[in-house]
């Protein structure tokens, strides 16, 4: 198993918050005809790469089947291949700042569009197939199906939608294709795409990246990415993105797009932080949090709506990402059968520092303890560095689980 911290106590309770109105999963099948399950089944054999690239060769990769040459388009390139099915393979690169998850919902929308704008027709029995997210090769990504018909019976016909994007390096690769079928055909350019991707080289290299998934039940429905890296007299920088798509009704989905950036002394105290939120296009949350003076702090901007500008007077300074590794690591290391913490839960209340406890339940399960935040408790399992590795806790509709899946060097 790879060896990585499972995030801040803010993201896991941000994604709880998420999922408070998601609905069953998709991708039900029962009822379908025969036809359309054989057209679901197509896939293309065989489809040899080919070499595309942008920005004059600043950025490389491999598509599956015949590709055609980029073409430029606002913030990135855009390329189409030839998969041999009756509509080609679409990919982008985006390379300014852009949200995971709202791409991946936009670029369903424009998909589903311009279908029904070449048919002519009206989208109806719109209905979300299936959603994803994972790790390719380093690389976040999500996807997202949508099957709907265009048109008025008896005459209406069949689309299907497939989107998948990725955040790798300093760009978001995606890629969707509009017919039935050709699904794992779909999903295997698509990281061949990603995998095969030469890009240039990080300015400041992290030291440790990790990726984690966000389930609810047995679907996956988010992807969260942190990086740490060095600033030039030691401190640490946490970037930390989580992007989900949430069915919340079998035709709609709900996305949210979430960043915060902080900074550590080596020894684990928070310096400062900022932290964003947005759902469905909209920016909900826009904080920022700075130290004051002794154990006083600021916190600035927009939360859920509303503007705050107030000081929070704690009374001890909060731990940053890396402080919670560290003070859990010593738990698990000695005697004590629990440990608290101070933290900065800007999802749960920004306007104080809360209290984090782990409580050690690792008699028989190795690493296992209690998570308690706030309100929510997680049971949870730490590796040896004092990282979390999974977390989850029942809600009343199903289980929510976060589940590191890839990492990359070793938390300080």
């Amino acid at each position: 198993m790879p060896r990585i911290h499972l995030y801040t106590a803010q993201t896991i309770l941000l994604f709880v918050t998420m999922l408070h109105a998601a609905a069953p999963g998709a991708q039900q099948t029962d009822g379908w005809p025969d036809w359309l399950i054989k057209a679901m089944a197509r896939e293309a054999n065989n489809l040899e790469p080919t070499a595309v690239s942008a920005a004059n060769g600043r950025y490389r990769f491999q598509l599956a089947g015949k590709a055609t040459a980029a073409v430029a388009v606002n913030n990135g390139w855009s390329f189409e291949s030839d998969i041999g099915a009756e509509m080609p393979l679409e990919c982008h690169i985006v390379t300014g700042e852009t949200d995971l998850a709202e791409l991946v919902a936009n670029l369903a929308e424009a998909g589903i569009a311009a279908r029904a704008e070449a048919i002519g027709g009206p989208v109806d029995n719109r209905s979300i197939h299936s959603v994803d997210a994972g790790a390719i090769a380093g690389a976040p990504f999500l996807a997202l199906e949508w099957i709907y018909t265009i048109g008025k019976a008896p005459n209406a016909l069949l689309g299907f939608t497939k989107v998948r994007a990725a955040t790798n390096g300093g760009i978001v690769q995606a890629c969707s294709h509009n017919l039935v079928g050709y699904r794992e055909t779909f999903s295997n350019a698509f990281a061949e795409f990603v995998r095969t991707a030469q890009l240039p080289k990080d300015r400041t290299p992290p030291y440790y990246e990790e990726i984690a998934v966000h389930s609810l039940g047995d679907q996956r429905v988010g992807v969260t990415l942190a990086r740490f890296s060095l600033d030039e007299i030691g401190n640490s920088r946490i970037n930390m993105t989580l992007s989900s798509l949430v069915p919340v009704a079998p035709d709609k989905i709900s996305y949210e797009d979430s960043s915060t950036i902080s900074s550590s002394t080596p020894e684990g105290l928070l310096i400062d932080a900022h932290t964003s939120n947005s759902q469905n296009g909209e920016l909900l949350t826009d904080l920022q949090l700075s130290r004051k003076d002794n154990n006083d702090w600021v916190v600035r901007g927009t939360y859920r709506g509303t503007i705050i500008d107030t000081v929070i007077n704690a009374s001890a300074r909060p731990l940053s990402e890396v402080g919670q590794i560290l003070t859990t690591r010593e738990l698990f290391s000695g005697d004590a059968a629990e440990v608290s913490f101070p933290v900065w839960l800007a999802d749960a209340d920004p306007t104080r520092v809360a209290e984090g406890k782990i409580l050690r339940d690792d008699a028989k399960v190795p690493g296992q303890g209690t998570l308690i935040l706030g309100p929510m408790t997680f049971t949870a399992r730490f590796d040896e560095f004092g990282a979390i590795t999974q977390a989850e806790m029942q809600a009343e509709a199903a289980t929510i689980s976060i589940e590191r899946v890839w990492s990359r060097g070793a938390p300080h």
